[in-house]
């Protein structure tokens, strides 16, 4: 007897009793029993619990950081490290550090002047970006570094809003509305800072950044533009490889048709949300949210009825948060979460005396299974899906990940009935094994 598991059931549910008003940002505080999920916007309240413009989920519900309203307008990002979460917006004196219950605190004396939009940290040391121009008398020009007692400018910082940031390694990639010739080079809406800026390629010649998401060595850049890259043009994503640009899609679907406000990633796929609703050039509906496999972009159930702000993952759960009420005919209110696992999801302590790819399960399926691997040592893996025809149809892992035993889901929903192969690479270990998707 042949078992065949349906995603009939994968769907966009609400997070606790939802938020009143708009997510702008979600971050994730890891530890303990449970993930803790903040959330950072213009609302005030869930249901009937007030909360202020900041509040955190925990086994379901929605808490408030104090029993006051500690920010006296929206917050537009949140970013925690440390033990400590770090909000900022258009708040008076526009970023606060949170340290316990009730206590936010300002950074120094030496206030910014103007909005922050995105905070990251390299080291000890914090990054603010914004549409800010001096802290006190300091002048920082829309981004800056403190590192716990004072701001400091990152050279002569840059000439308009800065609204993201990304790390990779001890490089700071700023994104935003700016174009700045610097020391001969084009800071073209995006640039790198690591002791002094950088130009990626060409930069973006129009439009802005209003995301930015690391996987590897990849930098994904999101906002409403348009990009000329090698094999066409890349509409509102791109990746940069460290040395060139390169659509996100095919040249016939290039990106998405509309403006990306938020990214994230997870073992390879690439999450967005904004105000789309198909990709450039094709008909596929996505409805303000959708994922990049590394070969198709697809629609996550029924998208949302207004656009996405924020996006974060937790537990191997994808949550987004923005100014949609419904996903579908389902009651969404600002915050949902997706009901499947997504990604790889470490299974277990123990480590394996060596490397072993598992049979999927189930098998036939219909349309989501369940792939396994046992890695004995730290390795770069690998795994892709192919077709008969040999070619790559979806990017499962791509990743450093430890000794361990992990499992991945393969949602299969965009694919026709038919035998696929899965393969792994990690070190000198390859391994392949064939799955059937009957619908």
């Amino acid at each position: 007897m042949f078992l065949f598991v349906s995603n009939s059931f994968s769907q966009w549910v609400q997070v606790g009793n939802g938020l009143n008003g708009t997510v702008m940002a979600l971050t994730v505080q890891t530890g303990g029993l449970e993930d803790r999920i903040w959330a950072g916007g213009s609302f005030a309240s869930s249901g009937s619990v007030f909360l202020g413009k900041v509040a955190y989920s925990y086994g379901g519900s929605w808490f408030a950081t104090d029993t006051i309203d500690n920010f006296n307008n929206s917050v537009h990002t949140l970013y925690h490290t440390n033990n400590y979460l770090f909000a900022g917006g258009h708040f008076d004196k526009f970023i606060k550090k949170f340290i316990g219950v009730g206590q936010w605190v300002n950074l120094g004396s030496a206030y910014l002047d103007g909005d922050v939009n995105a905070i990251t940290s390299i080291g000890n040391e914090i990054y603010a970006a914004g549409s800010f121009s001096f802290a006190g008398t300091t002048p920082l020009h829309y981004v800056g570094r403190w590192n716990g007692s004072n701001w400091f400018p990152l050279d002569t910082g840059l000439n308009a809003t800065a609204s993201a940031l990304a790390v990779i390694g001890n490089n700071l990639y700023v994104g935003g509305s700016f174009y700045k010739t610097y020391a001969g080079m084009d800071l073209k809406r995006i640039g790198m800072w690591n002791g002094h800026w950088n130009q990626l390629g060409t930069g973006i010649p129009n439009g802005w950044v209003n995301s930015l998401a690391v996987s590897g060595s990849d930098l994904y850049v999101a906002g409403s533009f348009s990009l000329p890259v090698s094999n066409g043009v890349a509409h509102n994503i791109a990746k940069w490889d460290g040395s060139s640009w390169s659509i996100v899609g095919s040249p016939q679907t290039p990106g998405l048709n509309d403006e990306i406000t938020s990214l994230t990633v997870s073992g390879g796929t690439v999450y967005a949300g904004g105000y789309f609703t198909a990709t450039h050039g094709g008909t596929v509906t996505l409805n303000r949210i959708a994922k990049w496999d590394g070969t198709n972009w697809q629609s996550i159930g029924s998208g949302f009825n207004a656009p996405v702000k924020s996006l974060c993952i937790a537990g191997n759960y994808l949550y987004a948060g923005g100014d949609f009420i419904t996903s579908g005919t389902t009651s969404v209110l600002h915050v949902a979460k997706w009901s499947t696992p997504i990604g790889i999801q470490q299974i277990g302590n123990e480590v394996p005396a060596g490397y072993s790819l598992s049979q999927n399960y189930p098998n036939p399926f219909n349309p989501t299974t369940k792939i396994s691997i046992e890695i004995p040592v730290a390795s770069n893996v690998i795994m892709e899906v192919f077709d008969l025809k040999g070619q790559k149809i979806s990017e499962l892992i791509n990743k450093e990940l430890k000794a361990g035993k992990y499992e991945v889901d393969w949602d299969a929903s965009n694919c026709s009935s038919g035998t696929y192969f899965y393969r792994v690479k990690a070190g000198s270990y390859i391994e392949t094994k064939k799955m059937v998707l009957v619908k």
